[in-house]
């Protein structure tokens, strides 16, 4: 059955949930967020911008079974919203839901081949099932769409560069990090990443000189190991220091 909007002292409360959903949305404080949404979908349950808020919030808060639930509940009147077709995709490739996740993909990309959000999805999907050469390409194509568009992004040299490390591609990893860092000299992960790399192959005065000096001195505290480190020889990054984390 048809759900009329509300009226009088319901329809404050609508507004005032959705409003604040909204800003505690934006301030990345999700449970606050959540719990204001739902009190709207509560009052307005067909609301389709307050249920798209709602699906986009949940895949945000990496609630993943919760998004996919209410993706599927309110698809109907969806099907032409990319952001909420794409947050339901990003939810079935967080919640390991493979089958899922490729039919979705395979749909979304015949719809528009070269949207990006379903290609980064596709690419993660990769990386977690180990398939570390097929991701590698996927995130290649979505570099070079972005550079045609003149837009940049670190997160996916990162990911393209962590592709190239598992898939023991060392010398395009390093090329990858450098080619991030002339972007963000100043870039942390891209730093710690690429000197490690250099370190490995016995270039420990530059991987000092270069990466991790800069690493310690700009300001990222997590591993001071390191500035001893490069004041001695014969010391590998990995002796007695936490473990290194992936881009």
């Amino acid at each position: 059955p048809d759900v009329q909007p509300p009226v009088g002292e319901d329809a404050k409360k609508f507004l005032d949930a959705l409003q604040f959903g909204i800003f505690e949305r934006k301030k990345g404080n999700f449970e606050k967020a959540l719990e204001r949404l739902h009190a709207a979908v509560a009052l307005y349950p067909t609301s389709l911008p307050t249920q798209k808020m709602l699906v986009l919030t949940l895949c945000e808060a990496k609630k993943y079974d919760a998004c996919i639930e209410a993706f599927n509940k309110w698809k109907d009147g969806h099907k032409e919203d990319m952001e909420v077709r794409n947050a339901h995709l990003v939810a079935l490739v967080g919640a390991k839901k493979w089958e899922e996740a490729e039919a979705s993909l395979e749909q979304a990309l015949k719809d528009t081949p070269e949207d990006l959000q379903a290609l980064a999805s596709r690419a993660a999907m990769l990386y977690e099932t180990q398939k570390w050469k097929e991701g590698i390409d996927v995130y290649r194509k979505i570099i070079a769409n972005l550079d045609k568009a003149g837009r940049y992004s670190m997160e996916m040299y990162l990911q393209l560069a962590n592709g190239y490390e598992k898939n023991e591609q060392l010398e395009q990893a390093l090329e990858t990090y450098q080619t991030a860092l002339g972007r963000d000299p100043l870039h942390m992960d891209a730093l710690y990443r690429a000197g490690v790399i250099v370190w490995n192959t016995g270039q420990k005065q530059k991987a000092c000189d270069d990466y991790f000096n800069k690493y310690y001195n700009y300001g990222d505290k997590r591993f001071p190991h390191w500035k001893d480190v490069c004041e001695k020889t014969g010391r590998s990054p990995g002796e007695d220091s936490p473990e290194t984390p992936d881009p």
